[in-house]
Formats: C-alpha cells, sequence, structure tokens
C-alpha cells in the first residue's frame, strides 16, 4: 500500500498504472520465490485503496492519439529533414526508427531529463546494421525488462518502399560518425552542439 501511494503522490503516476506495476512486482516476485507478496494473502485493501485514489485524484481520458502513413512521413522528411546535414540525419533516423519499430518516445529519445547512457540508445547500442537490418539494443518502457538495463534486441528489416531504417542509420553513421570508445558516451540520435533528440522535438516534428 505504500508502494502505491509512493507512486500516486510522489511520482505523480496514476493509480490505475501505479495497479499495473503492483502486478508486475507480483507477477516478478511470484516467479522469483513461488509465492506472490504478502505471503500469497489476497490484496483485497490495495485494489480498494487504489479505487479510492482514482476517484480523489480522477483518471483522465485517454490520449488522443494521431497517426501519420508511412507514405506522408517519407514525403515530409524529404521536404523538411536534408540527410547531408548532421540535424537532418539524425532526424530521419530517429523518426525512422521510432516508426518501423514501433517505439514509445522515451525508448529512442530523451524525456524531461538529461541523456543517460545506461538507459537511452546511444551509438554503441548499433549491434548490427547492414543494407537489409538493423539490430538495436534497447530499454523498453512498459514491462519489467527495465530492470535488466538494455538487454532487448529491436530487429528492423532493409528495403522499405518508404521507411527504411537500416538505410537511414547508415547515413547518419556516414554523416555523423563516431569513433571509438566515444560511442558508448554518444546519444544514438542527437544535434549538431551533440545534445540528444527529446521525445518533445519529435513530437514537434511529427506534428
Amino acid at each position: 500500500m505504500r508502494f502505491v501511494m509512493w507512486l500516486v503522490e510522489s511520482r505523480d503516476i496514476l493509480a490505475s498504472t501505479a495497479a499495473n506495476y503492483v502486478g508486475s512486482v507480483q507477477g516478478w516476485h511470484l516467479r522469483r520465490t513461488g509465492v506472490k507478496l504478502a505471503a500469497g494473502m489476497r490484496l483485497a485493501r490495495v485494489a480498494e485503496m487504489v479505487k479510492g485514489l482514482r476517484r480523489l485524484r480522477g483518471d483522465p481520458g485517454r490520449r488522443v492519439r494521431r497517426g501519420v502513413s508511412p507514405d506522408v512521413l517519407r514525403a515530409q522528411m524529404d521536404a523538411m529533414l536534408d540527410p547531408r546535414t548532421v540535424d537532418g540525419a539524425n532526424m530521419r533516423a530517429a523518426l525512422s526508427l521510432g516508426f518501423q519499430g514501433l517505439l514509445r518516445g522515451a525508448e529512442f529519445t530523451v524525456r524531461g531529463r538529461q541523456w543517460d547512457p545506461a538507459r537511452d540508445m546511444s551509438r554503441a547500442d548499433v549491434a548490427e546494421l547492414s543494407a537489409e537490418r538493423a539490430v538495436v539494443m534497447m530499454l523498453p518502457c512498459k514491462n519489467m525488462q527495465h530492470l535488466n538495463g538494455k538487454t532487448v534486441p529491436l530487429v528492423v528489416g532493409g528495403g522499405g518502399l518508404f521507411i527504411d531504417a537500416p538505410a537511414e542509420l547508415r547515413n547518419l553513421l556516414t554523416v555523423d560518425p563516431v569513433y571509438g570508445d566515444r560511442a558508448t558516451r554518444t546519444p544514438l540520435f542527437r544535434h549538431a552542439d551533440g545534445s540528444a533528440i527529446t521525445e518533445a522535438q519529435v513530437r514537434d516534428m511529427i506534428k
């Protein structure tokens, strides 16, 4: 119960989301020990507390999500982002990988904080890159894999008619190369000044 209250009050997380986190911890604990939290007791009071928090704080409705088709995205990238420039190459690669990999914004950009090489994609996380495919190690946002670091390989194929993330990544590494151990300290997608591309900047670009 204190964990849920801390999430809601201190981290400003929705009560329903906090309940989902408890479920994730419950599943992890069962797999790790063979026993659910609280020695397997039914956590009815936690469920009732979540209901009360939802009544007090409210749960906003679902956010309106606006999609973009591959052909429109490609046309706008060609119109607005020059692949021969550092900024253009980085943003094109970010948009392409995010789109083709079905990534959440915070999984390939930075949201409201400084870039962290332990959590965010770096140039060193490109494990494989060819015309046929790209493999990038990532840290998912919405499951317990985040406890293990960047251990999930994202695999995207090349040769797409409109969006080709491997081709954009190859262009990025040609236009904006990084050498040696600097790769681990360099955001995968960055601006010409070296700062990481943020989620807000990607959202603005899509709009």
